[in-house]
């Protein structure tokens, strides 16, 4: 039988679609949506060419408009295992994680043994913490590419927040062996090893991170790796959190004894809070060009440079101070109220940025500080913004909620309360590190396997003396660390009270 002749509609979209394709490989995502689109005004049933378009979309950031049209590939292939997956990867990056589990495993009843399919599908149960599940997707994916450092770093990931440190640790030299390149896994094994205090190892190999895309740094000037600094400009910056930056502004001490002349590059916002912070001559903000300096290095390569190891970590605190009018500011507002016998004051924290890739483990359900109800203290929440209804809802717990403005800068009023406070008890997050940074006795609850800077099967830390640490046995089981802060509040408020 002759072929017959295709519409010229026909054609002339298929023109448009390799058009749009061609603008696609060459990452030209706004000219291939355009040929998309046209393409599809003459076949707009051409489930390919949406999802192409989907993809476009996504490129640039519109997860909304991607999701919208990969959806409309779906109305007319449901069982598209393209627009499944892509799909599914676009309701990841909204965080819509449970939407984007059902699309890969929809994909995966499509093509059961799609290694990126299942790869991503253990990924987004890593995104929502269940790591039970992640793992069993990556000993499937293992099962179908051996070989697969990609699967061999996921496996990895999940094991360690499980606590399976040297497990995990073996899957990421593996993953190296197989893909040298991976800086994932380079990065991975990095932590495990500072986590371990392999501290040598530790910083060497956490130079990769300079390989990951989100990590890239433009600029002409070098890096300090302790080049002489005698009459030189130095220019140190806020690589990561807010966190990271309390605790490694130490070194600008360090820096400055070298003989240079120091400037923080941080956000405008916080030139406040560290203002007095020695070793800084002046500040810029993050979007100033460094190229009128001599050297630059973001603060967490410093313990690189000075070879730091446990021993050797400048821990002498307080080194933030907080400002003089905040303090009386909130010594006036946090004495209001009935005459009464001043209790034990204690500054509460317990939700961490949405942003942290292990979020769901490391902030606590407000819940947990229910262990504090029969207590004799006073309980002043330090989350930023208002909690009201978290509050109400959740805690039996009697917390005094303040008004945390933050007109001055980013955590001035923080400090001016925590200042006034006895203690602090809060989430691994930058409010532990301010607290500690400022001398305040803080605690810290811990999730299984915490952050590195935290070591392992210690109640204290090296970089911070007035830190004491509680430690989940079980991952998301916060009952054993909250049992234990609640003895250890029990005599810390008796103690201050026999004092008094």
């Amino acid at each position: 039988m002759p072929t017959l002749p295709q519409p010229d509609g026909y054609s002339q979209a298929q023109e448009l679609a390799q058009l749009g394709n061609s603008y696609l490989t060459q990452g030209k995502a706004a000219d291939a949506e355009s040929a998309y689109r046209s393409a599809l005004t003459r076949t707009p049933q051409d489930a390919q060419l949406l999802n192409n378009l989907a993809v476009a979309l996504a490129e640039q950031s519109r997860f909304d408009g991607a999701i919208e049209t990969y959806q409309m590939a779906l109305q007319v292939n449901p069982e598209f295992p393209d627009a499944l997956y892509n799909l599914g990867n676009a309701y990841r990056e909204t965080r819509e994680f449970s939407s984007a589990v059902e699309c890969y495993q929809k994909a995966l009843r499509v093509n059961p043994n799609w290694p990126s399919a299942i790869n991503n599908l253990g990924l987004t149960y890593l995104n929502y913490g269940d790591v039970s599940s992640a793992e069993s997707c990556y000993r499937h994916s293992l099962l179908v590419q051996p070989r697969s450092a990609l699967a061999l770093n996921g496996l990895g990931l999940a094991l360690q927040r499980q606590g399976h440190i040297h497990e995990a640790l073996k899957c990421f030299d593996r993953a190296i062996e197989f893909d040298n390149n991976l800086p994932n896994s380079h990065v991975n094994r990095a932590q495990i090893w500072l986590l371990q205090g392999r501290f040598p190892e530790g910083w060497n190999e956490y130079q990769w991170r300079w390989h990951l895309p989100q990590s890239r740094v433009d600029s002409s000037v070098p890096f300090w790796m302790g080049q002489s600094l005698r009459g030189k400009r130095i220019l140190l910056w806020k690589e990561q959190g807010f966190g990271d930056t309390f605790q490694f502004i130490r070194f600008a001490t360090k820096v400055k004894q070298l003989g240079a002349e120091v400037t923080l590059q941080c956000p405008a916002r916080l030139h406040s809070i560290l203002s007095d912070c020695e070793g800084i001559d002046r500040f810029v903000e993050s979007t100033q060009q460094a190229d009128d300096f001599d050297f630059h290095s973001p603060l967490l390569n410093l313990p690189l440079v000075f070879g730091v190891e446990e021993h050797s970590i400048p821990n002498a605190c307080p080194y933030i101070s907080p400002k003089i009018e905040q303090v009386k500011k909130w010594r006036k507002l946090l004495d209001r109220g009935p005459l009464q016998k001043k209790r034990t004051r204690v500054g509460i924290a317990w939700i961490g940025s949405a942003d942290y890739p292990e979020d769901c483990h490391r902030s606590i359900p407000l819940q947990a500080f229910d262990a504090f109800a029969d207590i004799d203290a006073e309980f002043i929440s330090l989350q930023l913004g208002s909690h009201t209804a978290e509050i109400a809802a959740r805690s039996s717990l009697d917390i005094r909620q303040i008004d945390l403005h933050e007109t001055e800068g980013a955590f001035t009023d923080t400090a001016g309360v925590i200042e006034n406070l006895d203690l602090v008890i809060t989430a691994d997050t930058s409010i532990g590190h301010l607290s500690a940074a400022m001398g305040k006795p803080t605690w810290i609850a811990l999730t299984k396997t915490p952050d590195w800077r935290w070591l392992l099967a210690r109640n204290d830390s090296p970089w911070y003396p007035s830190v004491r640490l509680y430690r989940q046995e079980t991952l998301d089981d916060w009952s054993l660390p909250f049992d234990q802060i609640a003895t250890d509040l029990s005599e810390f408020a008796r103690r201050r009270k026999s004092h008094e």
